[in-house]
């Protein structure tokens, strides 16, 4: 899946990426336990030492002022066993919207 983010003045836009991660990492956290979900920079997510999901954030950047357009966020989670990949969009989507939405976006 993917997500536009239209920056604010007082976004942080290299946290993007780790952020959006722990959105994954609690959302599979609530069907395979927090024990079993691990995080590793800038953005991969393991179940049990295997990769299950990569994220990218890719950003278009004006070279003279440095100034940030928008980010596309790329979430690549493989078919899992026991994830209804339908309602996991869902929960991602609700969560980046409430945590994006309060970075004045």
């Amino acid at each position: 899946m993917s997500y536009l983010i239209i920056p604010g003045e007082d976004m942080d836009i290299g946290e993007v990426t780790s952020k959006t991660a722990s959105f994954v990492d609690n959302i599979l956290s609530s069907s395979f336990g927090k024990e079993r979900i691990k995080t590793e920079a800038p953005g991969d997510v393991l179940i049990d030492g295997r990769k299950i999901c990569g994220i990218l954030t890719e950003a278009l950047i004006e070279t003279e002022s440095s100034f940030c357009r928008y980010l596309m966020t790329g979430i690549g989670l493989r078919p899992l066993e026991g994830v209804n990949r339908a309602k996991f969009v869902a929960d991602i989507i609700k969560k980046m919207d409430e945590e994006f939405k309060s970075l004045n976006l």
